[in-house]
């Protein structure tokens, strides 16, 4: 199962270690898991502000794609440039490598 998988206990400590490793306000802070017979959880700091669907309503919006579930391509490569590269750039710096970016 995954809460014997070491799953968790592994990206707790890669999300700690972030945390420890990259400028402040750059991932949420770890603040423990929590693993019972029936539930895991990474405990972790809320961070406000919009996610992708938001993004993309936003950007719907605005006006500059058609309202359906994907982006315009300049649309999620501004996203990507913008907002993604730095983060995998600034976490390849201190030795992680991703591995599921969505």
């Amino acid at each position: 199962t995954f809460q014997q998988s070491g799953v968790l206990e592994s990206e707790a400590t890669i999300l700690d270690f972030l945390h420890r490793s990259l400028p402040p306000d750059t991932v949420p802070v770890y603040m423990g898991h929590y693993k019972s017979s029936q539930y895991a959880a990474i405990l972790m700091e809320y961070l406000e502000g919009e996610d992708m669907n938001q993004l993309r309503d936003a950007i719907i919006r605005q006006g500059t794609t058609t309202p359906s579930r994907r982006l315009h391509v300049e649309d999620a490569v501004y996203l990507t440039a913008d907002v993604f590269l730095p983060l995998l750039k600034r976490m390849h710096a201190v030795g992680v490598v991703h591995r599921d970016v969505k």
